[in-house]
């Protein structure tokens, strides 16, 4: 990415809560802000909020609303971003599909794989890729 590019990550969590997609989007705004690259997080919390985690706007979209209010909240701010940046989604899918059909959002969604071989490899567990871990190796039980 050139040094004026920008990424909106779409999460359903965002630290301090815990979870796989609290703590993937967090590594990975910090690792493109260390890349030189401007990021803004939108993630659900208990209460709505905007702040900024050093150079990282995090916008957290209240799950104390009632759920039409959350979506629409989280649609305003992915249309506000929707032209600036490129996306990266791990979370609030349904939401992000709407934007695609409202406002031509577009992204990349970061679908979870094995949630028990992510937190293997993630504390350095295992070294398999994830088809050894599952022991499909010749991909018998591949979808």
């Amino acid at each position: 990415m050139d040094s004026d590019s920008s990424v909106l990550l779409v999460t359903s969590n965002f630290p301090p809560e815990i979870g796989g997609p609290a703590k993937f989007t967090a590594d990975f705004a910090n690792w493109l802000t260390e890349s030189d690259v401007s990021c803004t997080v939108l993630a659900t919390a208990p209460t709505s909020s905007n702040t900024s985690l050093g150079v990282i706007q995090v916008n957290l979209v209240g799950r104390d609303l009632r759920i039409y209010k959350r979506v629409i909240r989280t649609l305003l701010v992915i249309k506000k971003f929707r032209t600036k940046k490129k996306a990266l989604v791990s979370g609030l899918f349904y939401e992000a599909l709407l934007s695609k059909i409202c406002f031509r959002f577009s992204y990349i969604a970061k679908v979870p794989s094995d949630i028990v071989w992510d937190r293997a490899r993630n504390n350095g567990a295992t070294g398999l890729d994830v088809d050894s871990f599952q022991g499909n190796e010749k991909g018998v039980y591949r979808l």
